[in-house]
């Protein structure tokens, strides 16, 4: 059954106006509110995004819709027009109120089964996908709560593999809602506003080199990508920054193997969306490999030297499950990823920016997955185990690298002159929101919520309790960043939670 208000929409008077939703509006004498895009965020901001997210505001405004950013990091400059939400999906049930019945409604317009898998792989798996069940109920029905109180014209998911986002976003296409999407760029100082961004699938995978970068454009796209180039070398580009672990770097340097290579696995967030071995998402991202383990565990078969394979920053709960006990040569890495650049003479990878890091340090990339690199003529590519140990070869020999630097200062150019939107200023600020605008009005409906955000705001989040899961969340985030005792907090969890599940005698 669809929503009240969606029903509303599509009997809409011939103002376009729901017949028996927004009568009441106008008969109370409240003026229409604007038709609302919400925009979901997954990631810390950095000023400058915030920034442009300001900008991206005033020009819906402009244009007569309202912005609202449904985030999971609070930011004071865009406060009226943010909607929490919390760190984990475990804790959507505590902070947001809904009803439970509407799990029976909801569910219906979800891939039930490949959610519920995604859900016991970013939940680490310890109860198995039955009890996972409960937990898609309840995100089920908070966002099927959360579309009907919000009533979007538009709904943009960051990442729509994540289940976070993700199950909102195929509820709202399936409910017939547009969706779009948006993530960081691949480039510093950039957003990515393809709407078939889904982790590292976008639409550049399937567009041919002479597509993107024909021969009339190329001296400009260099100039461009030399440009951007030198701001990757000379800023810190690390979106996720870790404690620097100097004790890992000088294990490194004593293990290297003189004359073989040293080889720098990058593991991507496929594990921490719920991208399983199984999963359809997986053929998209790695489609010869497992897991981003799993290629690391081929990549040190395929070599003599050594390799470190460096999770994504998020997968900090799976490093315990990393086996390396008969790999050889094969160390996991941990901390902060800058000291790996000089230590590695090659970089495998499939698909995270930091490849463009790499190829920017001049490191050549040996290129596993299906990401927006793929058939331009940069990376070294080894989408099957079986070319890896040609591949890794011509790469340390850096076989053809000058032609693929071209290349990579050519596609970097595009990037930055004719895909990514740039917000390091605030003319491209305001032309990349512009352009935004313009794509999502294209399929925008002219839906005219009932209730303000603040409303919505106080009827379905319990700021109480938000406020405690946000201060466990920071008091976490510090401990993470001390080893030591991040290592007491987890040795305390695992002893309560043992502690939890010991069955004692009953006294009588």
């Amino acid at each position: 059954m669809l929503p009240t208000w969606w029903i509303a929409y599509t009997n809409s008077s011939s103002d376009g106006l729901p017949v028996n939703l927004f009568n009441s509006i106008s008969k109370s004498g409240r003026s229409a509110p604007m038709p609302r895009i919400v925009i979901s965020c997954l990631a810390p901001l950095k000023p400058q995004e915030v920034r442009f997210l300001q900008v991206v505001r005033s020009v819906l405004t402009d244009h007569g819709y309202e912005f609202v950013l449904f985030s999971l990091f609070p930011y004071p400059e865009l406060a009226d027009s943010i909607l929490r939400m919390p760190s984990g999906v475990r804790n959507w049930e505590r902070v947001y109120r809904f009803q439970e019945d509407q799990a029976d409604q909801a569910l219906p317009y979800l891939d039930q089964e490949m959610w519920l898998q995604r859900l016991k792989t970013v939940d680490a798996a310890p109860h198995g996908q039955s009890d996972c069940l409960p937990l898609l109920r309840n995100l089920a029905s908070v966002s099927w709560q959360l579309l009907h109180s919000l009533q979007p014209s538009v709904f943009v998911s960051w990442n729509p593999a994540d289940p976070t986002t993700g199950i909102m976003h195929q509820m709202a296409s399936r409910l017939g809602i547009p969706v779009s999407a948006f993530e960081r760029g691949l480039l510093p100082g950039t957003f990515n506003i393809d709407p078939k961004v889904a982790g590292v699938h976008t639409s550049l995978v399937d567009r041919t080199w002479e597509d993107l970068c024909p021969p009339s454009k190329i001296e400009t796209f260099q100039k461009t990508g030399e440009s951007v180039r030198q701001a990757f070398v000379s800023q810190d580009f690390n979106r996720w920054p870790q404690v620097v672990s100097d004790e890992t770097i000088e294990y490194l340097q004593d293990k290297a193997i003189p004359s073989e290579p040293k080889v720098l696995v990058l593991g991507c967030f496929d594990t921490v969306c719920g991208i399983s071995a199984s999963d359809p998402e997986r053929e998209q991202a790695l489609p010869g490999y497992e897991s981003g383990y799993q290629l690391a565990c081929m990549v040190s078969r395929k070599h003599h030297g050594t390799t470190v394979y460096k999770p994504h920053p998020h997968m900090r709960s799976y490093y315990a499950s990393y086996d390396t006990r008969g790999e050889r040569n094969l160390v996991i890495g941990t901390g902060d990823i800058t000291p790996y650049w000089e230590w590695a003479d090659v970089v495998v990878s499939y698909g995270t920016t930091l490849e463009y890091v790499a190829l920017a340090r001049d490191l050549p990339v040996v290129l596993a997955g299906r990401s927006s690199l793929l058939g331009k003529g940069i990376a070294y590519e080894a989408l099957e185990s079986d070319d890896l140990s040609t591949q890794i070869r011509a790469a340390f020999r850096r076989e053809d690298a000058q032609a693929r630097r071209n290349r990579f200062l050519a596609f970097s150019g595009f990037l930055a002159d004719e895909y990514l939107v740039q917000t390091d200023t605030e003319e491209t600020r305001r032309s990349g929101a512009e352009r935004w605008f313009s794509e999502l009005q294209r399929s925008a409906l002219s839906v005219e919520p009932d209730k303000p955000l603040a409303e919505v705001r106080r009827q379905i989040l319990n700021s109480r309790k938000l406020k405690s899961v946000d201060l466990r969340q920071r008091i976490y985030s510090e401990v993470a960043k001390r080893p030591m005792l991040r290592e007491m907090a987890q040795m305390t969890i695992a002893m309560l939670n043992r502690l939890q599940n010991l069955r004692l005698p009953s006294l009588k």
